[in-house]
């Protein structure tokens, strides 16, 4: 499973039609962060709808603005 931290940061670009793409920030010295594409399942697609596309973040109690934590 993906940890719930890189899921909570999930931006809007990182969103396609069917996929996500999350990123390890716990990647190798040098190296950035390792991208992690993950399929979407129709519950997620409906999810994600639900969401307003305000701001860069997706999950957000700021419109946006931040990430929660």
């Amino acid at each position: 499973g993906q940890r719930i931290e890189q899921l909570l940061r999930l931006r809007w670009a990182a969103v396609a039609k069917g996929s996500i793409t999350i990123f390890d920030n716990k990647g190798r010295p040098g190296q950035g962060p390792r991208p992690h594409q993950l399929p979407l399942i129709p519950g997620v697609t409906q999810a994600l709808a639900e969401f307003g596309r305000d701001g860069e973040f997706v999950i957000s109690t700021t419109a946006g603005k931040k990430a929660i934590s």
